[in-house]
């Protein structure tokens, strides 16, 4: 199958249903979105993706997970936006920025917990 038949419109992106698998990160759903979107048979999307048909089935049907690498692959393959995937391109990975990130959403949790109240940690005072 050529790449460039699988090249959906920019606002295919953006339709209720294609938007909320993405926001989810539900690739099974983004692809059975592409397939539809395109007219494919499960066959042409496997063929499409590079996988047997019976391997996209149980994709599509959540039983077989799929690594980041796999993911980005068929990515490729059938013209998912990569940035749309909230994760960039092979080797795009940058160690330093993921423990900052990291460090940053640790911070922004502490800060969301409520300080404990001084009375609660003193001892109440007893008269002589």
């Amino acid at each position: 199958m050529n790449q460039s038949q699988g090249r959906l419109p920019p606002q295919f992106w953006s339709a209720p249903a294609v938007a909320a698998a993405l926001a989810e990160c539900d690739i099974p759903a983004v692809l059975a979105e592409v397939q539809r979107a395109n007219g494919w048979t499960q066959g042409q999307l496997a063929e499409a993706v590079g996988y047997s048909q019976s391997r996209v089935s149980k994709v599509l049907r959540n039983r077989q997970p799929l690594i980041v690498e796999q993911v980005r692959e068929i990515s490729i393959r059938v013209g998912i936006p990569i940035p749309l995937l909230r994760f960039g391109a092979r080797g795009d990975d940058d160690p330093t920025k993921r423990r900052d990130f990291g460090k940053a959403v640790a911070l922004t949790a502490l800060t969301a917990l409520p300080l404990p109240h001084a009375r609660r940690w003193m001892r109440p005072s007893r008269p002589h």
